[in-house]
C-alpha cells in the first residue's frame, strides 16, 4: 500500500525538505495566489515595513479598524475568497473569534526598531486593534501574521520581566517547541537568537549590552528572504499535520480530536478553515463519523408577546383561554407574559422618567453624573469627602417608587458561582441600565457633558469638540450600528449656541480660614446657558424616542438572544457536542443577566431548547434597603460619620483627623464588602466560614475590629448578623450617619 502524503512529510526533519517535497507534489496549487500574498506581507514585515494600517474611529488607545497594505489590489478577490469569516464558516470553521483584541504592534517589531530602538518594545505593546472580526484582512491578521511574530518574538519576551514564564523548565520548553524550530526554519537569526537562551551571560550586561544583542536579532530578521518567508508557512503546517498523525489510526483522524485552539488559526491560514481541504493536501480520507457544518440553524426564539394571544389562537384555531394557560404554563406566571416582554416594558417606563428627569434638570439643581452608573449604597461614598462624585442613593431617588419595586423585581437576582442558585443583585438599577445599553450611555453622557461645559468644575470636552469626544466614547456608534442613529443636527445646534452662553465666571468648590488667610480649592469656571443647551439636547432626545426607542427595545433583546442561538449551535458544529451549562452560562452570561436575572434555564427556553438543569433555586437575606443595611453594618463596626476636610488648623488636628479618616475607611471597606458575605449565604444556603470569605480580605483590617483573625472575623460577622436581623432600624442608621 502506498504511504499518503501527508505520512511522508511529516517524517521529513527540516521545513526545507517539507517545502522541497510539497513543491514536487504540487500540493499548494489552489492556494498558490493567497500563499503568495501571505509570504511577501510576512518578508515586508520582518524587512521593517508596516503591512497592517489601522483607524482609529473610536477610542485613540485601540483601534476598531485594520487593512493589510497589499502590493497588488488585483489580488484582493483571492485573499476575501479565503479568509471572510463568512466564507470560512461555510467550511466549517465555526471557531472564528466574533470579537477580540489584536496586538498589532508585535507585527511591527522590525518596523519599531527602525523608529526607535531604545523604546521598541513600549511602541510596540501600545499598538493594538479591537477590529470587526468578519472581514478578511481582521481573519488574515489573527491567522498568520499575530501568531507568527509572536512565536519570533518568544526570546525577547523571555528576557522581560513584565512578560516571561517564571520557571527555568517553562522556558526550556518553550525554547525546545516553539522558538528553535521557528528560527530553524526562518534560518536566519541563529546566532543572535542564541544570545537569549538561558545562561549566555544576561545579569552581567548593562543597557548597551542588552540592546546590542536586541539590535543583533532584529537585523538577522531584516537580511531573511522570501525563501524564508515560504519556510516559516511550512513550518506552521507541518504543527497541524504532525498534530493529526499523532492523533490518527490506521490515517484517519477526527477532527475534533487533532484541533486545538493553537491549531486553529493554521487551519484559517493556510487551508481557508477547510478541514476537507487539510486532508486533501496530506491525501487522507474524512473519518466516516466526522460531519462538517456549513451553516448554522435559524434562531427559534421563544419569548412571544402575550398581546398577541387573539391572533395566535384565531391563527391555530384555539381559544383564547388555551393560548393564555399555555404560555402561563411556559413561562411559569399567571399572566403568561414572558420574561423579556416584562423587562421591555420596564425599560420603556425607565426611559420615561429618565428622559423627564433630564429635561427638567436646572443650573440650581446637582448635576446627574453617576446616574444608574453604579450601585449607590456604598458606605465609602457617604462618609467621605468626594466633591462631586455621584452621591449616595442617586441610582434610586430620582425615579418613582412604582419603577424603583419593578426594577428591583425584574433585575434583582444573578446566578451565584453555579447556576443551579441564584443570589440577589443589589446594584438591580445598574443592572436594568445594562439591559438598556448604550441608548442610556450616550444620553446620559451628553447630558453630563453639557452639565460640566457650563457648571463646571472642569468639563472633558467643549461644545466643539463634543461630537467626537462621545464618538471616542463609543455609544454613538453602536446607536449608528443597530440603526438607530442620534440626528446630527444636534451637534450643530449645540456648537452654535457657543455665542449664546455667559463669559466663563471663576467658582471654587470650597474655601478655609486659616491663620486669617482665605484658602481656596476645587477651582473651576461655569457658564450661565445651561438650560439652553439641555432644551436643545432634550428635543433631540425626544425626536430619537419617538423615532427608534420601540426598534432600540426589541433590537437590544433579540440580538442579544439570536447571539446565544448562534453561539451554542457554533459550539456544537466546533466541538460535535453541545456545551456543558457552565459552558452555555458563558455564551448566555448578558443575555442571562439583561433580560432573565441570571436564570439560565429561561434563556435555554427562550432560544428554543431543552435546559438540562431544573430551575434555579433562590432564598433571599439581602434587605431591601441595600445602602441602609451596609450603613448599619458600618454602625455595628464601629464606624462614625467624618466630614473629610482637606485642611486642619493645626498639625495635630491634620493627624487626628487623618487617623479617623483612616479608620472611618478601613470599617467603611468592610460595610461595603458585607454585601459579598450575604451573597456567599444566600448561595452556599449556610453561614458562609472565613476560608468561603477568603482570609486576605480580613487580614489587613483585623487589629481595628479584633485582637486577631478568629476574633476579627466573628466581630464582622456579628455585625453582618445584627444588621439582618434589625432590618428595621437600617433606615436610622443611614440617616443618623450622615
Amino acid at each position: 500500500m502506498t504511504e499518503s502524503f501527508g505520512a511522508s512529510y511529516v517524517a521529513l526533519a527540516s521545513a526545507q525538505d517539507r517545502l522541497d517535497f510539497e513543491r514536487s507534489g504540487r500540493r499548494r496549487n489552489e492556494f498558490d495566489a493567497v500563499d503568495a500574498q501571505l509570504d511577501e506581507l510576512v518578508l515586508r514585515a520582518l524587512h521593517g515595513e508596516r503591512v497592517v494600517e489601522l483607524a482609529h474611529a473610536g477610542r485613540r488607545d485601540v483601534a476598531d479598524g485594520l487593512a493589510l497594505t497589499l502590493r497588488e489590489s488585483t489580488l484582493r478577490a483571492a485573499l476575501d475568497d479565503a479568509f471572510t469569516a463568512a466564507q470560512q464558516q461555510e467550511r466549517g470553521a465555526w471557531y472564528l473569534p466574533q470579537k477580540g483584541s489584536l496586538a498589532t504592534g508585535v507585527i511591527h517589531l522590525a518596523h519599531w526598531w527602525r523608529a526607535d530602538r531604545r523604546f521598541v518594545l513600549t511602541l510596540a505593546e501600545r499598538e493594538r486593534a479591537a477590529p470587526n472580526f468578519a472581514s478578511a484582512d481582521t481573519i488574515a491578521a489573527w491567522s498568520v501574521l499575530v501568531p507568527l511574530f509572536e512565536d519570533l518574538f518568544l526570546p525577547l519576551k523571555l528576557r522581560s520581566d513584565r512578560l516571561a514564564p517564571k520557571t527555568r523548565e517553562q522556558q526550556q520548553q518553550v525554547w525546545t517547541t516553539t522558538i528553535g524550530p521557528t528560527y530553524d526554519a526562518l534560518e536566519v537569526g541563529t546566532e543572535a537568537v542564541a544570545q537569549y537562551r538561558p545562561r549566555t551571560g544576561w545579569a552581567e550586561l548593562d543597557a548597551d549590552g542588552v540592546m546590542a544583542r536586541r539590535d543583533a536579532l532584529f537585523d538577522s530578521w531584516t537580511r531573511a528572504d522570501i525563501e524564508g518567508a515560504r519556510r516559516l508557512r511550512t513550518y506552521r503546517i507541518g504543527k497541524l499535520v504532525e498534530q493529526y498523525y499523532s492523533k490518527a489510526k490506521n490515517g484517519r483522524a477526527l477532527r475534533r480530536r487533532v484541533m486545538t485552539k493553537d491549531l486553529e488559526p493554521i487551519l484559517s491560514a493556510y487551508f481557508g478553515g477547510n478541514w476537507l481541504a487539510l486532508l486533501a493536501y496530506i491525501g487522507e480520507e474524512p473519518d466516516p463519523n466526522d460531519e462538517v457544518t456549513t451553516a448554522l440553524p435559524n434562531p427559534r426564539l421563544m419569548v412571544g408577546s402575550s398581546k398577541r394571544v387573539t391572533t395566535v389562537a384565531a391563527a391555530h384555531g384555539i381559544a383564547s383561554e388555551e393560548v393564555e394557560r399555555m404560555l402561563a404554563s411556559f413561562w411559569n406566571k399567571s399572566d403568561g407574559s414572558s420574561p423579556v416582554e416584562d423587562r421591555v416594558g420596564a425599560l420603556r417606563r425607565f426611559w420615561a422618567e429618565f428622559h423627564a428627569l433630564h429635561a427638567r434638570q436646572t443650573s440650581a439643581m446637582r448635576s446627574l453624573w453617576g446616574l444608574m452608573s453604579g450601585p449607590g449604597y456604598h458606605v465609602r461614598h457617604s462618609v467621605g469627602w468626594y466633591g462631586d462624585a455621584p452621591r449616595p442613593g442617586l441610582a434610586e431617588e430620582p425615579l418613582s417608587p412604582a419603577l424603583v419595586a419593578d426594577l428591583r423585581r425584574l433585575w434583582g437576582t444573578k446566578p451565584f458561582k453555579s447556576p443551579e442558585r441564584l443570589v440577589s443583585e443589589p446594584s438591580y438599577t445598574a443592572a436594568a441600565v445594562k439591559a438598556l445599553g448604550p441608548a442610556f450611555d450616550f444620553w446620559q453622557e451628553i447630558g453630563d457633558s453639557v452639565w460640566f461645559i457650563c457648571e463646571g468644575l472642569e468639563s472633558r470636552t467643549d461644545l466643539e469638540g463634543l461630537e467626537q469626544y462621545l464618538r471616542d466614547r463609543r455609544a454613538l456608534g453602536r446607536l449608528e450600528a443597530m440603526g438607530c442613529p442620534v440626528d446630527g443636527e444636534m451637534f450643530t445646534e449645540l456648537r452654535a449656541a457657543e455665542s449664546k452662553l455667559g463669559p466663563p465666571v471663576e467658582t471654587w468648590q470650597g474655601e478655609h480660614q486659616i491663620g486669617g488667610a482665605t484658602v481656596r480649592f476645587g477651582g473651576g469656571t461655569r457658564r450661565d446657558g445651561f438650560e439652553l443647551l439641555r432644551d436643545i439636547v432634550a428635543r433631540y432626545r425626544d425626536v430619537w424616542t419617538q423615532r427608534h426607542l420601540e426598534t432600540y427595545l426589541q433590537a437590544r433583546w433579540k440580538d442579544e438572544l439570536v447571539a446565544v442561538s448562534d453561539a451554542y449551535h457554533r459550539f456544537i458544529a466546533d466541538k460535535a457536542k453541545p456545551p456543558t451549562v457552565k459552558q452555555f452560562m458563558k455564551i448566555a452570561t448578558p443575555a442571562c443577566a439583561n433580560w432573565f436575572a441570571g436564570e439560565v434555564t429561561a434563556v435555554y427556553s427562550a432560544v428554543g431548547l431543552k435546559a438540562p438543569i431544573d430551575a434555579p433555586t433562590y432564598s433571599p437575606l439581602l434587605p431591601d434597603d441595600c445602602r441602609g443595611f451596609t450603613m448599619l453594618v458600618f454602625v455595628n463596626l464601629g464606624g462614625t460619620p467624618v466630614r473629610h476636610e482637606r485642611f486642619a488648623i493645626s498639625q495635630e488636628a491634620a493627624r487626628e483627623h487623618q487617623d479617623e479618616m483612616r479608620r472611618n475607611n478601613i470599617v467603611a471597606t468592610l460595610a461595603d464588602e458585607s454585601l459579598d458575605w450575604v451573597e456567599l449565604a444566600e448561595g452556599l444556603g449556610r453561614p458562609p466560614e472565613l476560608t468561603d470569605f477568603g482570609a486576605g480580605k480580613l487580614e489587613h483590617y483585623a487589629e481595628l475590629i479584633g485582637a486577631d483573625a478568629d476574633s476579627a472575623w466573628r466581630a464582622y460577622v456579628g455585625a453582618i448578623e445584627a444588621a439582618l436581623v434589625n432590618p428595621e432600624s437600617s433606615l436610622t442608621a443611614a440617616s443618623e450617619a450622615q
